[in-house]
């Protein structure tokens, strides 16, 4: 738990995958008194939230091909994943944070934040377009959001 700001300190990156956490519901985690981890230590397992607290720098990626690349079942992990019972804690994201996790915060990481990561002119225009606003829709139909469209360096290259 005292680790948690020193990754903002030494300008340590986070690579979290949601849907391996206790609420990502991908990998069942059993009761948690069945767990190896002692109830003091499942209380800091995959704390996405708290180290964005702490100042870190959080990057998700689904880690293709332990799981699905689809990347909206991922987000809607981070976003609502599983209730869990004591001694679990809730880490799960704002949408705007998992956004930012899969996107501006990767280019970063890159060293591509003055490239790509962000709807700005001048950058890459490599876009996802969604059948749906996610931002409007139930977060638990997250992981039901298709590609409407997808343009790759400011050229449409697929539309469905």
């Amino acid at each position: 738990p005292s680790d948690l700001p020193r990754f903002a300190e030494l300008g340590a990156v986070a690579s979290m995958q949601p849907l391996h956490g206790p609420g990502g519901g991908f990998f069942d985690y059993g009761d948690p008194s069945d767990s190896f981890l002692r109830p003091e230590e499942l209380r800091w397992n995959y704390p996405m939230r708290r180290l964005m607290e702490a100042g870190a720098t959080v990057v998700l990626n689904t880690d293709w091909p332990v799981v699905p690349i689809d990347v909206m079942p991922s987000i809607q992990a981070a976003v609502v994943g599983k209730t869990l019972p004591e001694p679990w804690v809730d880490d799960r994201l704002t949408l705007r944070q998992a956004l930012a996790g899969y996107t501006r915060d990767n280019a970063w990481v890159e060293f591509n934040e003055d490239r790509k990561g962000r709807l700005r002119a001048g950058m890459m225009a490599d876009i996802v377009i969604l059948d749906r606003d996610i931002e409007a829709a139930p977060l638990e139909e997250l992981d039901q959001a298709q590609p409407a469209a997808t343009i790759v360096g400011g050229q449409f290259v697929y539309q469905a």
